[in-house]
Parts: structure tokens; sequence; C-alpha cells
């Protein structure tokens, strides 16, 4: 998937000096090429990388849809770097007052790219303003004369980035390959992580199948100092943080959520990519087409067996919104074991079958679209996806803390996984000799999980924690193989619908 990775040895150990004579910047700088050859995949993705000092190196892996330009970006006085995948929505204000401040160049205000914005943004306000910004993206900012390093995501993190960081050195990457591609990065396999995906099919919080490399968690500004390699985390939003909206009558907040809406849709559809929209799979993305404005063209795809709901509804869809339409056909299960490796490979094992649908398309799509408007978890955003929530007290108001976990642990093992273990079976499973040490492991660490969700209020938190662990380390997964081939936007995640 598209993203920034690093290396960066420990000072106090040193870069060292290869056999034949290369110096300590060109040996950091082939590890990183190294990391990024790791992450290609696809004839579409391309890596670029570079040496920033003696102990470090940077680099961009990209389907040279977005920031086209040349990275890194450079101030004019060479005080700082950027590198940035992704891309910001809503910023025309911030354009303008940039320009009248001499950050932004005055003639190419409205055309700089989203690079030289966030490089102007980071001089300005520094990684405070950065965490400002209204997008989907990963920034790197290096101070050469600080020897700091700092990453800051958006607040969902939909661009999923990995790091490890210990004594010998730093390594981030958006794959957990290309982090593994760096020297002296620990194997070491993290038990709980089994447990809790042979329970849910998913893993948890930041955990990976290693211990020592970590999720880069939503929100995040990430610090690195290259002088005493400390590694600091800020988070700088949280589900909390969205204040109660004052009480509306239904017509007003349907106007208000159409507008929000709307508005999302007119900044994620402008040119010049080509527009793509997925009918398949439900409501989410047959609500996107209808709010696409009728003078941006799109392609709309389908995929499934002839004849079957999904065909027909997309086809008729089609039809009545006046778009040209594209089915591929799903004739027999094949493309599972067909697209099996590659799946593996995408989501490096942490995403289960039951939301690889559609991948089987996208090398043809690729060649039709270069975004997808994803209805990715709209339902999710706009009412609850837990399943008669609203009359269920063991998941809105548990009489204890007990019950709210046994309540979502049950759901998490068999309602949103499919097919998952019942506890009979998973205690066959863990019984053999060598197998018990990952008894209880996942109940554990789901308690745990659960219990770092206790500031956010009721009735909110049963959403608020299943988005963090279902949606953003699950299904969030669907959207890491399409950027392999295309990329996605994800209207149901504009910062200001969502707070709303």
């Amino acid at each position: 998937m598209s993203g920034i990775f690093g290396y960066f040895v420990n000072p106090a150990r040193g870069a060292g000096s290869a056999d034949n004579g290369a110096a300590p910047e060109e040996m950091v700088r082939t590890v990183a090429c190294a990391m990024g050859a790791r992450m290609c995949h696809t004839p579409r993705q391309q890596a670029d990388c570079a040496s920033i000092s003696a102990t470090g190196a940077l680099g961009r892996i990209s389907i040279g849809l977005l920031n086209r330009a040349p990275q890194p970006v450079t101030a004019g006085d060479g005080a700082c770097s950027l590198w940035m995948c992704g891309e910001f929505y809503h910023q025309e204000a911030r354009r303008s007052a940039l320009a009248r401040q001499g950050l932004l160049d005055v003639d190419a205000a409205r055309q700089a790219d989203d690079a030289a914005l966030a490089l102007a943004v980071f001089r300005a306000q520094g990684a405070a303003g950065l965490a400002r910004l209204d997008g989907a993206f990963v920034v790197a900012v290096w101070e050469a004369g600080l020897g700091l390093l700092t990453l800051v995501n958006d607040r969902y993190g939909l661009y999923t980035h990995y790091y490890s960081h210990t004594d010998a050195n730093f390594a981030f990457a958006p794959e957990i390959k290309g982090v593994l591609a760096a020297p002296g990065v620990p194997r070491r396999l993290d038990l709980t992580a089994v447990a809790e995906y042979s329970r849910f099919q998913q893993l948890l919080g930041v955990r990976t199948w290693l211990e020592d490399v970590h999720l880069l968690p939503p929100a995040t500004i990430l610090r690195y100092n290259s002088h005493d390699h400390a590694l600091t985390r800020t988070r700088y939003w949280d589900w909390d943080a969205i204040q109660p909206a004052p009480r509306m009558d239904f017509g007003a907040v349907v106007e208000e959520t159409t507008r929000l809406f709307q508005r999302a849709m007119d900044a994620m559809t402008q040119p010049p990519l080509r527009l793509g929209v997925y009918l398949s799979g439900g409501l989410d993305g047959r609500t996107i087409l209808g709010f696409i404005p009728p003078e941006k063209p799109v392609t709309a795809i389908t995929y499934g067996a002839a004849g079957c709901g999904d065909v027909v509804y997309g086809a008729a869809l089609a039809k009545r919104a006046k778009r040209p339409h594209r089915w591929f056909p799903f004739d027999d299960g094949h493309w599972v074991q067909e697209q099996s490796a590659l799946h593996l490979t995408l989501t490096e094992g942490m995403h289960g079958w039951m939301h690889a649908h559609g991948m089987t398309t996208l090398d043809e799509a690729s060649a039709l679209i270069d975004v997808n408007l994803s209805g990715w978890d709209g339902g999710t955003i706009l009412g609850g996806r837990i399943d008669e929530y609203s009359t269920d007290a063991l998941l809105r108001h548990p009489p204890n803390e007990a019950a709210r976990v046994e309540r979502l642990y049950e759901d998490f093992c068999r309602v949103f996984t499919w097919p998952g273990l019942t506890d009979s079976e998973a205690d066959a499973l863990f019984n053999p000799p060598g197998r018990t040490g990952l008894r209880g492991l996942a109940h554990d660490s789901f308690a745990a999980a659960v219990a770092a969700t206790a500031h956010y209020p009721d009735p909110y938190r049963t959403d608020f924690f299943y988005i963090n662990q279902h949606v953003l380390r699950s299904t969030q997964s669907m959207i890491v193989f399409q950027r392999a081939a295309m990329e996605v936007r994800c209207p149901f995640f504009d910062y200001a619908f969502v707070d709303f």
C-alpha cells in the first residue's frame, strides 16, 4: 500500500562500514531501498528513497496518482524536508491564508499539491498544524538541524503504517514486510495475536504478529530524535472529542446530514482522476452514486454471479443514474484460490476472507478508474453496526463491566466473523501439548481493550469500541488491498460528517 518508510540506526552504535567500503549514508539508503522493494507487489507500485543523514534514510511508495511531484519537498532555507502520501480536503481557506503569509506561492496557491501545502502548514504551525488538517494521509517531516523526524497521520489512520523501535534501530513502513526488511528487527511471535486471530479473525489495538512491530495508531504524532534514539508518541484526537450535538428535529437532522455528505462528495470528486464506485455490497456505495454531481463522470462497478441481487440492482441503479456500468461475473469459486496468495501478501494475514470480495476485479477495474469512492462502513457511521443495539441492554447499558465484556466478546467471536469458533471448539484447538499457552489470551486481551475505552461516554462507548477494534483493524483491510491498484476515498469518514 502507498506510504512512507524509513530506517534509522542508533547513533550510539553507528551505521558501521560495509566490506566494500560504502559510506554509512549509503548503507542506510541501501536498507531503505530494500524496504521499498519488499513492498512493491503490483506493476503500478513504485518506491524511491534517499539517505538524509549518516544514520537515516527515508522513502515513499506509491502508485503515481496522488502527489505526483517529486518528493521530498524542501523549505527554501533547507531547514526541513517533507514526504507525504494521501490527500487533504476542504483546505481552500487555509491555502489562501498561507499564501497571504508568504508561506505558499501566491500564483501556485490553488495549484500547489498537498505535499507543498503540508510543508507550508508545518513551517507555520508545526506538527500541531498538520494534526488539524482534514483528510486521509501520512506525513513525514525531517528537520536536519534538529535531527528530528516527525510522523503525523490522519485522525482515523486511513493509511496504515507499522513501526519497530529497538535499542539497535528504528524502522517504519506501510507494511510489516517493509519493517522486517530492515536488519535487526526481532521476529518474536506474539502469542496473544495468534490467540486473537483464532477467535476474532482479526487483531486488536496496535498488535501485529510480532511483539516488536506495532501499528501506528490513528491520530498520532510520532517523533524520533536521531541524536539520542528517543521515540515519543502523542495521540492528538480521540472519539470522545466529538461533542454532543444540540437537539434537532428529525427533518433538520436529515437536512444537515445531506448537506455535510454532499460537501464531502464535492471534495472527493474533484478532477482530474477518473472516478468509480462499487455498487456491490450494500447501500453505502449506492448512496454515494446518488450524491455524485451529474456533471462529474463516474463508472459504476458490480461483481457477482449472474442474476444475483447485486448484479440486478447495480445494473438498474447505474441505468437510472445514466452512468456506465461494468459487471465482473463470478462464474465459480475459483477466484478465492486464484487471489489467495495476493490477498495474503497485501493484508499480511491479518484479514479474513469474509471481506475479500471484489479483489479479483482490481486489475481490470484499475484500467477504468483511478479512484474508488468507497462506501466502507457507511452504515456504521450513520447508525451503528451492532445488530439490534438499540434494544440490547447488555450492549447499551450493561449492569457492570463484566457483562459488557462478555456480550461484546461473544459478538467478536461469532457475529462479526465467519465462521467463528465456539468456546468448545477453541478449547479443543488450544488443548494439545504446545498450544495450552494460548488459553485465555484472547479473552484477557479483549477485556483489556474494553477497559481502555472507559473514558468514552455511554451509550456511545460500544460504537466507539467497535469502530476502533473492528472497523479500523479488520474491514479497513479492504481499503489496504484496493490501494495496491487504485486510490480510495472514503466519504463516510469525512471529519465534519462523522462529527455530526
